[in-house]
């Protein structure tokens, strides 16, 4: 065993965790006798990923000097790859903690999934860092004795919240809060944090749609936006919810949600609400509960915005509890104003637009419940989505094109995106393209993006529906599946080598492939899952894209909603993608189905009322204070969304908006403001 492994510098006294990835040991420190737990990569010839991700740990912590992370003291270079070497201060993971105390805790776990954001099949349950770390000569236990009460908890969550604040200081986005990377001594109930392989130190990341395989994170744990389904970046407020689902399991003993298929985990951070811990014990206060789902919501903006704010609302309750035995409801987040300046990335004043697209879905799904639902509480009803999927299973479907116009940076894109978790929720898949100005000589340049999209979607669920998925797309490409592989090489994946196919003229090769193109993409849209694809900048489409545009609407079946945005003041009545608009009207007139088929709408300035919100939320402040600052933005902007935020960045970045930390809120300097408004 750890006989081999040999670190000048050092003795090794014992393999203390086996994992898929990494070797983990105990050590002794010769220079200063101190014990040390190293950490190696366990592959021979580890990946460029592995080394990154492995490197980055060390990186990112080597300088700070926090008492709430495990302490990096030297990366070595050891054969292949790295050496880490840490501080043992005698911590086991609060995941083993918690399951040696509880004899209701939940087993089964995702732990595993969160090495470095990569799961691969096989892999164990424990991850790299759930391994229990022994005291020398076996001082460290875990007492199984040993029951959480909600003193402990307290006490734990603050400490937790506490380290939150101080890498938040430090612009550090960890990614991967759970119980497992969270370490406490059972002794002394020091609690700190490991695992900085996926962390950041942007103030703000935007996540993209990705196979689950390759999210980073644990999907137990990980936060809606993480998914990268929810148009929204990552920014801090990301490790607030995985905190949510770390205090939801450590006061239930189980996680909110349980399954064992990754899609079904994405769909419930984005789309469930978890019953309120004091539904499944009656004996954990309801407050704590709210302050839980609070850091769960859904959207960013409702969570807590510090963890100095959330540090404050668990000491009132940690001091009620010690002085009356009980924790009486009060008014959450009163001191929980930031401090870093993030514009609110809510959708304001779209209300109307969102419900016209989202009742598009509704029509083509073939169903009517989730709409409602948005424009007024948003909750779940789990019986009536059981209605709506017999409603499904008995439509046949039906196709519709909805166009969003409107001048470069009035909202289109975001107005669209911001309707995508919504269809998420209905199990329908959402695809995007984007057409860009200097690469109009590439055809078909925004379908094949949306179509690698889609079949990352695929690649990620059961293997029976992947199955499924083969099937249909082979009978539909019969032995031509390599054309389509040679521009989507993402779909090999799934259907498997395919013979190659007999060269033709240009000519005739080209209308091969926009008939096999044609019949790959209708495979897709179904009642069961209904298919958007939302095409962006058609001003930028290429002929080709037009052409397959006009020939879906024509002849494609099942339920499809074509989503296109394009900026109606760069195109006259003779710009190609309004020619074609008008035949693509034309043909759907023409078809024989029933309900209106093709939709418009003009996208204009936001109200002043709705950017006085957004300017309200982002100050933390009531909307009347900020009405005189909304005017001079107003005035400046016209109301344009994007020219409103790159103004505010600005004022702020001037220091004419700025944090008065002794007032606990923001200031802006109106006089200056006016001058440059």
């Amino acid at each position: 065993m750890h006989s081999s492994f040999t670190i000048p510098g050092y003795q090794i006294l014992q393999l203390i965790y086996e994992g898929s990835k990494t070797l983990i040991y105990q050590g002794l420190c010769q220079t200063n006798q101190q014990f040390v737990i190293i950490k190696v990569l366990k592959r021979e010839y580890p990946t460029l990923s592995e080394l990154v991700r492995f490197r980055n740990q060390y990186t990112i912590t080597k300088n700070l000097n926090l008492p709430g992370i495990v302490q990096p003291q030297a990366l070595v270079k050891y054969h292949n790859g790295f050496a880490l070497v840490m501080e043992d201060f005698g911590g086991i993971s609060l995941f083993d903690y918690l399951r040696g105390s509880n004899e209701n805790w939940e087993e089964e776990e995702m732990g595993g999934w969160g090495d470095g954001g990569d799961k691969k099949d096989g892999e164990d349950k424990g991850s790299i860092y759930t391994h229990q770390f022994p005291l020398p000569r076996g001082q460290r236990t875990k007492d199984k004795r040993h029951k959480i009460n909600l003193t402990e908890f307290l006490q734990i969550a603050i400490q937790i919240a506490q380290i939150l604040e101080q890498l938040s200081q430090h612009c550090i986005i960890h990614k991967d809060i759970k119980p497992q990377n969270i370490l406490i001594n059972p002794h002394t109930k020091q609690v700190k944090l490991i695992d900085f392989s996926i962390a950041s130190l942007l103030p703000r990341e935007k996540q993209f749609l990705h196979n689950h395989n390759v999210l980073e994170g644990t999907l137990a744990y990980l936060s809606p936006e993480q998914t990268g389904r929810m148009n929204r970046g990552i920014d801090y407020r990301s490790d607030f919810y995985s905190l949510g689902v770390t205090f939801y399991q450590m006061l239930t003993g189980q996680l909110p949600f349980l399954s064992s298929n990754a899609m079904e985990f994405i769909h419930s951070h984005i789309a469930k609400q978890p019953p309120c811990p004091s539904q499944i014990n009656p004996e954990i206060p309801q407050i704590l509960g709210d302050i839980t789902l609070k850091l769960m919501e859904k959207t960013a903006e409702k969570r807590y915005q510090t963890a100095f704010g959330l540090k404050y609302d668990l000491e009132i309750c940690l001091g009620q509890w010690k002085s009356i035995g009980s924790i009486v409801s009060f008014e959450l987040g009163i001191r929980d104003i930031s401090e870093r300046f993030i514009i609110s990335e809510k959708l304001y004043g779209r209300e109307a637009e969102v419900g016209m697209l989202l009742a598009a879905f509704e029509r083509v799904a073939g169903h009517s419940s989730f709409n409602q639902g948005y424009l007024h509480s948003k909750a779940e009803n789990q019986g009536q989505r059981i209605k709506d999927k017999e409603a499904r299973t008995k439509n046949q479907g039906q196709i519709e094109m909805f166009l969003v116009a409107g001048f470069s940076g009035i909202g289109k894109t975001s107005l669209v995106n911001e309707v995508h978790k919504h269809i998420v929720r209905q199990r329908g898949y959402f695809i995007k393209g984007k057409f860009e100005q200097f690469r109009r000589n590439i055809p078909f340049w925004a379908w094949l993006q949306a179509f690698r999209d889609l079949i990352e979607q695929l690649l990620s669920e059961k293997s029976v529906q992947v199955q499924k998925w083969k099937s249909q797309i082979l009978s539909a490409l019969g032995n031509n599946g390599q054309v389509i592989i040679d521009v989507i090489p993402e779909l090999e994946l799934l259907i498997g080598k395919q013979p190659p196919v007999p060269e033709l003229s240009t000519t005739a090769a080209q209308n091969r492939f926009n008939l096999l193109l044609s019949k790959f993409i209708q495979v897709f849209p179904t009642t069961e899952h209904p298919l958007v694809i939302f095409l962006d900048d058609l001003q930028w489409a290429d002929s080709a894209s037009l052409e397959l545009m006009q020939l879906l609407m024509r002849k494609a079946s099942g339920s499809l909603l074509l989503i296109g945005a394009y900026r109606d003041n760069e195109v006259s009545r003779v710009h190609p993608l309004m020619l074609s608009l008008a035949q693509i009207h034309q043909a759907m007139e023409s078809r024989q189905d029933s309900s209106p088929k093709i939709n418009q709408i003009t996208l204009t300035s936001l109200r002043q009322s709705a950017q006085n919100c957004l300017i309200a939320d982002t100050l933390y402040c009531p909307p009347s204070r900020a009405l005189t600052l909304s005017e001079l933005v107003y005035q400046k902007t016209g109301g344009n969304p994007f020219f409103s935020n790159q103004f505010l960045k600005y004022l702020h970045q001037e220091g004419l908006i700025w944090f008065d930390r002794r007032c606990c809120y923001w200031q802006c300097d109106l006089a200056k403001v006016k001058a440059l408004a």
